[in-house]
């Protein structure tokens, strides 16, 4: 059964919008099955650019982000730091979504360590917050095989990426988390009306 619809928007640097050398086809929010995405995506941006221009809130059900690999290779951010830009993002986006995904940044060649680190700080974040969950692409992706060079994800690299956020998004039935609570709370009032109707109150009491 294909996945209910749901809208999504996504957060983040050249990864997420795409146009770079060697890339076919579109980016892994294009690739999430049941997903609308909509997208601030800016190439070469780091944690501390977009805390201080992220603006842009597109109704959705949720909201990711994937940031890192220029933190990490253009200006060695320490982990601490880009964990303090990263619960700052997620803070402002929890300010109009009930959810927000942050995805671990994929390794690259000579900043293996570095970014693995970040990805330790997020699901740090993740365990902390019960609105707050992880999609684990650094674990999912492998340099070279994923990559068109070294930094950005070849066509099989944003699949897996796509995975990795599908998994959060959706449960297990293929059915969005948060529209499914809502769905569920909406079902309990239909009953409860139909019963009231059905039953109405006498104005007796046991």
């Amino acid at each position: 059964m294909a996945p209910l619809a749901v809208d999504w928007y996504f957060v983040g640097d050249s990864i997420t919008s795409g146009g770079y050398p060697g890339q076919i086809g579109g980016t892994y929010p294009d690739r999430i099955e049941g997903v609308r995405a909509h997208r601030s995506a800016v190439s070469g941006t780091t944690t501390t650019w977009w805390v201080q221009r992220l603006s842009e809130f597109p109704e959705a059900e949720g909201a990711s982000i994937l940031l890192g690999t220029n933190d990490a290779v253009g200006w060695q951010v320490r982990p601490a730091d880009y964990a303090l830009n990263m619960q700052a993002l997620a803070d402002r986006l929890l300010e109009h979504y009930p959810r927000v995904v942050l995805v671990t940044p994929p390794t690259s060649p000579g900043y293996e360590e570095l970014l693995a680190a970040y990805g330790d700080r997020l699901l740090d974040i993740c365990e902390s917050s019960d609105r707050v969950d992880c999609a684990d692409a650094h674990a999912r992706l492998d340099y070279p095989e994923h990559f068109v060079d070294r930094l950005h994800p070849n066509a099989e690299g944003q699949e897996l990426i796509a995975a990795a956020l599908h998994e959060q998004i959706y449960a297990t039935e293929g059915v969005p988390l948060w529209p499914a609570g809502v769905a569920l709370l909406a079902g309990l009032v239909a009953v409860a009306i139909w019963r009231w109707r059905r039953y109405p109150a006498s104005g007796m009491h046991a």
